[in-house]
């Protein structure tokens, strides 16, 4: 066999599902990679993990590394085995150095177990754009002196927990509000360099390069000479690019004749040779794709494959490290009281790597039923004093509109609101709530948090279910409402 392209040598690749398939086996063996990135689909629990892992040992050439983003919050894509951090906006609200690194140490230390050399964090993004779809509460805040000191914690502490680190997203996803996977954001209106270089401080050598154009550059800085120069003239030893199947990259490599079927994200196995060609020109180190390319390097012994069933693993959190209870505890003190009168849940986006609430969980604090979008009608039920409005995205405007017209008869003059998750929630709650109402922040709160924010609960409190139509073009999602 010819030698592989230089290409393939950079390259870490996702794979399809929870075990390494023998397909995936050969084409990792025949083109060596430089590592293989993980995600929810390739998880199920912590013994499963540890099995794959063991596997890609053997399959990979010396040196290559896996990895995973698991930043905590709404992106942990190793919570079935590993658990589930804090975000780092909770982290940030509470603005404790010391337990951010306490907190990374422990989710260092769960990853290493599992095989994990490197995780791809934290998030040196300043969030600038309330309305950002995909940073939110990835972001430790909206002050770059704030981010810097939590981005260096969090370094040191994922360093003591035994994993390779990774900044990102240079040179700047914060200030943007535009998704990068969907297609092009607006240019990055400036790049802060402060939380890089304090991370670059507390021992991270490698910084990932967004598809964001930087001030003063014309393409984005994962294709970007410029951009790059000046990350390791900050001292990074390490680029990688962000994936290259990301929507963002398709206009400037049209703009080289080089295309992909289909809209924002490209099919990794559908990539051709001139993709993978235009993304080398870049001088990234290491580069990204959440797939095979089977179609730009093919392999002999590793056709290209079919539909294998592969399918995500089951997803639960392990039992929480203390610094992560702590955490959650000190970041869920603003809480809602069901013996206080009826209380209604709206998940903003829950389809947007927020996820669905963990119910077991919430069964035991006394919650019933499922938690689901806020119709537009209510039926004859009295005006309601409390509501938790939850997700990791802002409300897009329909869902928006349909809230605020179902709020006009459905909610009393006063109440209370707790908002968790993405951080700019709380400028849209308090733009459809009635002026007397109260709004709380439960800072960066995922799914499986949601039960701390409510007291007094028990097994007598019930569910009533209220049908009614959504916004336009949403499927008819009910919401559940609770009755001492």
């Amino acid at each position: 066999m010819s030698a592989a392209p230089p290409t393939a040598s950079r390259l870490v690749v996702g794979l399809a599902g929870v075990a390494l398939l023998p397909r995936e086996a050969a084409w990792l063996r025949a083109h060596r990679p430089a590592g293989v990135i993980l995600f929810g689909r390739n998880v199920h629990d912590a013994d499963q993990l540890r099995r794959l892992c063991a596997d890609l040992r053997a399959a990979l050439p010396d040196g290559a590394e896996i990895m995973a983003d698991q930043e905590g919050g709404a992106v942990s894509v190793l919570a079935a085995a590993a658990g589930r951090p804090p975000s780092a906006w909770t982290l940030g609200a509470l603005d404790d150095p010391q337990l951010t690194r306490r907190v990374h140490r422990d989710t260092a230390l769960r990853a290493r177990a599992c095989g994990i050399d490197r995780l791809l964090a934290p998030c040196a993004d300043v969030l600038l754009a309330p309305g950002n779809s995909v940073i939110g509460s990835r972001a430790f805040g909206a002050s770059p002196e704030l981010v810097a000191r939590h981005v260096a914690a969090a370094v040191r502490g994922l360093r003591e927990g035994g994993v390779r680190c990774c900044l990102k997203h240079w040179p700047g996803h914060g200030a943007v509000a535009r998704d990068t996977h969907l297609g092009a954001a607006a240019p990055v209106p400036f790049c802060d360099e402060r939380p890089y270089a304090a991370g670059l401080a507390a021992g991270a050598e490698a910084i990932m390069l967004g598809h964001l154009v930087a001030p003063g550059e014309d393409r984005p800085a994962s294709l970007s000479l410029a951009a790059a120069a000046r990350a390791r003239r900050l001292g990074a030893r390490l680029l990688l690019s962000d994936d290259i199947t990301m929507g963002a990259l398709r206009a400037p490599l049209a703009a080289r004749g080089v295309t992909a079927a289909g809209e924002a994200l490209a099919e990794p196995g559908e990539l051709s040779p001139a993709w993978l060609a235009a993304v080398d020109t870049g001088a990234c180190d290491l580069l990204l794709c959440r797939g095979i390319p089977w179609r730009a390097l093919p392999s002999a012994d590793a056709p290209a494959p079919g539909p294998d069933g592969a399918q995500p693993g089951r997803r639960e959190d392990a039992a929480m490290a203390s610094s992560w209870r702590e955490a959650r505890r000190r970041a869920a003190s603003p809480c809602l009281d069901p013996r206080a009168g009826a209380l209604a849940v709206w998940l903003t986006a829950p389809g947007h790597r927020w996820g669905a609430p963990d119910l077991p969980v919430l069964r035991a604090a006394g919650w019933r039923g499922r938690c689901l979008l806020v119709p537009q009608g209510r039926g004859d039920e009295p005006p309601l004093g409390q509501i938790l409005i939850a997700g990791h995205a802002p409300a897009a405007a329909d869902r928006l509109a349909a809230v605020r017209n179902w709020s006009l008869g459905a909610l009393a003059d006063r109440g209370l609101c707790v908002v968790a998750g993405h951080p700019g929630l709380s400028a849209q709650a308090k733009g459809l709530l009635p002026p007397g109402w109260t709004v709380r922040v439960g800072a960066g709160i995922a799914p499986a948090d949601l039960a701390p924010l409510l007291t007094g609960a028990g097994a007598a409190l019930r569910w009533r279910r209220i049908e009614g139509p959504v916004g336009v073009d949403s499927p008819p999602d009910p919401t559940y409402i609770r009755r001492p």
